[in-house]
């Protein structure tokens, strides 16, 4: 059985709302959660939260690379899309949910076609329990009948567990690069620059598209093809 893990990322003040995650069998999550909370205790934390993170600086560098490693390893395949506005309301929770719950199912249909995909989304102020309850009537009609076999439940989730702090991880890295002019990926700050390139180097694809969207929902998820500096790595 495949889970698949969604968190959104942004804020009333974020010029870009991100929903975004990843997908896994449940064995692996079961050994990332274990593996990331020995990795979290061993640095005093007991949950992965980006907004109690600080991303431009030496503090927790050692807990971001740490964790973005961790995900890469026990998670097979991230999807994520973002709304740019100013203001996200309820409407762009659902859009943006919606569009990212297909992109959920369409990589399960490319690359597990013989499984099925339990979908876990964090409940937030946003991704209300009826957001998404409006966004798992809506998916049923859009993607068929037979593509909705493969989905054996889209549910919410309230506690602060591991998994959703990989799709937190995702979606605020995910909201990151669509805040970004691509021309300016080299400027930010070396930490970020990795972990974008971390997140993407398995395959631009893994950021999977939902088409037929508004034209204010992004799905690509590319870097210039500009080597990292030497200062960048890890």
């Amino acid at each position: 059985m495949l889970r698949a893990y969604l968190d959104d990322s942004g804020s009333d003040e974020s010029v870009v709302l991100a929903i975004g995650g990843g997908i896994s069998s449940s064995a692996n999550w079961q050994t990332f959660e274990r593996e990331l909370g020995a990795f979290l205790a061993s640095h005093g934390l007991q949950t992965l939260h980006m907004c109690e993170l600080k991303w431009d600086g030496n503090d927790h560098e050692p807990i971001i690379r740490g964790a973005v490693s961790l995900v890469d390893q026990f998670v097979d395949g991230y999807v994520g899309c973002s709304v740019r506005s100013a203001h996200p309301d309820l409407r762009r929770y659902h859009d943006a949910g919606l569009a990212c719950v297909e992109a959920v199912i369409d990589l399960v249909e490319e690359q597990w076609p013989d499984e099925q995909v339990e979908i876990v989304i964090e409940q937030t102020k946003g991704l209300t329990g009826t957001v998404v309850s409006t966004i798992k009537d809506a998916i049923r009609h859009k993607v068929g009948q037979e593509a909705w076999n493969r989905v054996s439940d889209i549910r919410t989730e309230t506690k602060n567990i591991l998994a959703l702090g990989a799709a937190d991880l995702i979606a605020y890295t995910y909201r990151m690069l669509a805040e970004t002019d691509r021309e300016r990926i080299q400027s930010l700050p070396r930490l970020k620059q990795w972990a974008l390139r971390e997140l993407q180097k398995k395959s631009a694809t893994r950021f999977t598209s939902a088409s037929g969207m508004e034209d204010e929902l992004t799905y690509t998820f590319t870097l210039p093809d500009q080597p990292v500096n030497d200062e960048t790595a890890p």
